[in-house]
């Protein structure tokens, strides 16, 4: 009986296939495509961007409307006829009532003319002015019943003039007036706007510059 040899037979050597030329190797580069370039932005466009306000070469949107400040423009007067119908009762119960009958009905008339007198000056001198301002132009209407507008086109804007005085300036109210360059004097002028540098920063965006 034949024995068996213990050496274990190695296993048949496996040769891998070669590997295929890769064909994209020797392929000539594609130039790269180049985007188109980008339309420049103006200086004011650039401007409205960064303040974020709407663009000037878009449509014509309303940035901002200002009305005219009454109790700000005017704080004196606005406290005298607040407390002038507690003062009238108080004057007339100290010196003919001291029931407060006739005190209180004059306190009344008083209140109706004073308070009902202020409110129709504050509707006289807050809904009769209006300054609004778009991306193309600033506009200024007045009246209530009848109106009437004027307007300047920003490209057109040459100058704008804030004025202030001490009071004004701690209250930030102050008038604001615009010219252009096809006219000599000031063609939108209106007094007692609040935030008046602010206004002049808004149009000062849209203006060439």
């Amino acid at each position: 009986m034949d024995t068996p040899d213990p050496t274990p037979t190695p296993p048949p050597h496996h040769t891998p296939p070669p590997t295929p030329p890769d064909s994209t190797a020797d392929a000539p580069e594609s130039p790269p495509v180049e985007s188109p370039p980008a339309r420049d932005e103006s200086h004011e466009d650039q401007r409205a961007r960064e303040a974020g306000l709407p663009l000037d070469s878009g449509s014509e949107e309303t940035v901002v409307k200002i009305r005219r400040c009454l109790w700000r423009a005017r704080p004196l007067v606005t406290l005298a006829m607040a407390l002038l119908p507690i003062g009238v009762l108080v004057f007339t119960h100290w010196i003919t009532d001291p029931t407060f009958g006739l005190a209180a009905k004059i306190f009344g008339v008083s209140a109706l003319l004073s308070w009902g007198g202020y409110a129709v000056w504050w509707v006289a001198t807050t809904f009769t002015a209006q300054l609004e301002i778009t991306n193309k132009r600033t506009i200024e209407r007045r009246g209530l019943f009848s109106r009437s507008s004027n307007e300047v086109l920003h490209d057109h804007v040459r100058n704008i003039r804030v004025t202030q005085t001490l009071a004004e300036r701690m209250l930030r109210i102050g008038s604001v007036g615009i010219s252009s360059s096809g006219q000599d004097g000031i063609e939108i002028e209106m007094r007692d706007l609040p935030n008046p540098d602010k206004v002049r920063k808004v149009i000062d965006v849209y203006r060439p510059l």
